[in-house]
């Protein structure tokens, strides 16, 4: 089991970093970061990531689409009961990019529309508000969400286009704000 969390009080606890599997119950309240090197961080029993602080990065200009094999960016897998934030507690996500990547750097890449897995999410989860932090540039804005078919959580960057053409993209994403989803109840 793996809590990171602080005394009663304090906003947020300690830092988890890096990639790998968490195999007992996770009840994070601090930060969760890429580490020196992208990959997914696991969690195969429950995990409770409520007011939690999640530091996606992106360590090289691919995407869904682009990436060969192991992903450049770093994403969680939750395989048990999840908990992802809720009203008063969402969990935050702050976007990070390796040296002369953000999309202020004046890359090419940043001129069309990319898609990142954040999360992969096995079960259907038992809460979700995501906020998202620093999504709004120069040359477009991020936004997460959810694929019901899959049940992934994803991110998106939408290059400024024309201004019609924005709306229309931005019509299905949740951009800059919250996205929350609750587990269904069965008759």
């Amino acid at each position: 089991d793996v809590t990171v969390a602080a005394p009663v009080g304090v906003e947020r606890g300690g830092t988890i970093e890096g990639y790998g599997t968490v195999s007992g119950t996770a009840t994070l309240r601090g930060d969760i970061r890429a580490g020196t090197t992208a990959g997914t961080l696991s969690f195969d029993g429950p995990a409770d990531l409520d007011g939690s602080a999640f530091y996606w990065r992106l360590d090289d200009l691919v995407d869904n689409a682009t990436s060969q094999g192991t992903p450049d960016w770093n994403t969680l897998a939750f395989n048990g009961a999840a908990k992802l934030g809720r009203s008063g507690a969402p969990l935050s996500i702050f976007l990070e990019f390796a040296d002369g990547l953000s999309p202020q750097s004046g890359e090419p890449f940043w001129n069309s529309t990319h898609t990142w897995t954040l999360f992969e999410i096995n079960t259907q989860p038992e809460s979700g508000q995501l906020k998202l932090g620093n999504a709004l540039f120069a040359e477009g804005q991020f936004g997460v969400s959810r694929d019901p078919a899959s049940g992934s959580v994803r991110l998106a960057f939408i290059p400024v286009p024309e201004p019609s053409t924005c709306m229309m993209a931005l019509a299905g994403l949740a951009c800059g704000g919250y996205t929350m989803f609750r587990r269904r109840k069965r008759a």
